[in-house]
């Protein structure tokens, strides 16, 4: 059982966990009684960690300092400071981000808080930020997540005050609804269909619970997707409905027909298994080819075998083509024109040392780029951009 309250010096939580101010005082000051204590850092920009351990060797609290560099102690080279909370399984159930004083190192009484519910199976449940947001989440018996809902966490009608106990957290019965999200799997836990609410601003805060359609329940906008599958669980369709006109929808057994009002992206697969063709809602097809490294060497746009014998024109299979050395760095990308224009190729250098400018010699970074020529006033112009890097590797 997680325990979460709704006062950071409440006393009421199980023996080991106490409150959160008191440990984050405790690891602060480096104390712990009964129980090791940990440092790790070495106080030079680095996280400092302090952890506390129950008599089962668990973690109750960890703190992370964040501190100036050349410093190891405390004011005022303190400039982070974050406490979390574990749960007698070791999960994070509350999250403390603190303001420091970058001058003298004082740590905030107050910090920006995270809660984090549990559900029997482990699950995630209801996540509350420190925004007041709260999003809860239900699982089915296969731990898929089959709704998530983005709520007031019931403040709205409870005095603004957030519901913090477990039935709260597990129900949303009591909550003003913003979005909710339903997922729909098949037997291979593939998501087949996912609807999405959202909550009509002309609503009462008074409606509470689950949305429901445009005309029922709490009203909401409705929106539908789905996808489909083959037997190797690889997505061969999407279909976005939109709303359907505000009118209930489920996804057919079959791949629809692709319309104005039924979007349907295709995708098809090479024998490798990699994604050949995409076909838009609009039936226009990209086509991708790949060497036997599963390297992209070439994507033709607007793809259209039977116009122009395959080739080029300037609006169907825009070509470009892709090369690569061998450690798989790109080395050149070729806009392929219409016969009678000349091909457009970027190529790019690779290897950099104190020579060309870098602080170090490596042969896998990228030196230059190398665009197509212009013309300007007659004359062709290089277009040519050379990098240098740091001893880290940075442009």
């Amino acid at each position: 059982m997680v325990c979460i309250t709704g006062e950071i010096d409440d006393h009421t939580c199980p023996r080991g966990r106490g409150s959160a101010r008191r440990r984050a005082t405790a690891m602060r000051q480096r104390t712990a009684a009964n129980a090791p204590s940990a440092l790790h850092g070495n106080g030079n920009g680095s996280g400092i960690v302090f952890s506390n351990t129950n008599g089962s060797g668990v973690p109750v609290a960890l703190a992370t300092q964040l501190v100036g560099p050349g410093s190891s102690g405390y004011s005022p080279a303190l400039r982070g400071f974050s406490a979390s909370g574990f749960d007698l399984q070791n999960r994070t159930y509350i999250q403390q981000t603190f303001s420091v004083d970058p001058t003298t190192g004082s740590v905030s009484s107050t910090a920006l808080v995270t809660y984090t519910f549990f559900g029997p199976r482990g699950n995630t449940i209801e996540t509350i930020a420190p925004s007041g947001q709260v999003t809860k989440d239900v699982f089915d018996g296969a731990g898929r997540n089959t709704f998530q809902y983005v709520t007031d966490g019931g403040a709205v009608n409870n005095s603004g005050v957030i519901r913090m106990d477990y039935a709260s957290a597990s129900s949303v019965a009591n909550d003003v609804v913003l979005t909710q999200t339903q997922n729909i799997f098949d037997g291979d836990s593939n998501t087949i269909e996912t609807v999405t609410s959202h909550r009509f601003n002309t609503d009462a805060t008074t409606a509470t619970g689950a949305l429901g359609t445009p005309t029922s329940g709490v009203l909401a906008r409705v929106s539908y997707v789905a996808a489909y599958f083959d037997n190797a669980d690889r997505t061969i369709a999407n279909v976005d409905v939109g709303t359907n006109g505000g009118q209930p929808w489920s996804r057919p057994g079959p791949i629809p027909a692709a319309t104005a009002l039924v979007l349907v992206t295709l995708t098809g697969y090479n024998p490798a298994g990699w994604v050949s063709t995409t076909t838009d809602p609009r039936g226009i097809v990209q086509k991708n080819n790949y060497d036997t490294m599963g390297r992209t060497v070439q994507v033709i746009a607007a793809y259209s075998p039977n116009a122009n014998n395959g080739l080029p024109t300037t609006d169907q299979n825009q070509t470009t083509d892709y090369t690569f050395d061998g450690i798989g760095d790109q080395t050149s990308m070729t806009a392929v024109e219409p016969t009678g224009t000349p091909n457009e190729t970027t190529n790019y250098l690779y290897g950099v040392s104190p020579a060309t400018g870098s602080a170090i010699t490596s042969n896998d970074i990228l030196q230059q780029t190398q665009y197509p020529q212009t013309q300007v006033n007659g004359t062709n112009v290089n277009n040519v951009v050379s990098d240098a890097v740091n001893a880290l590797g940075e442009v």
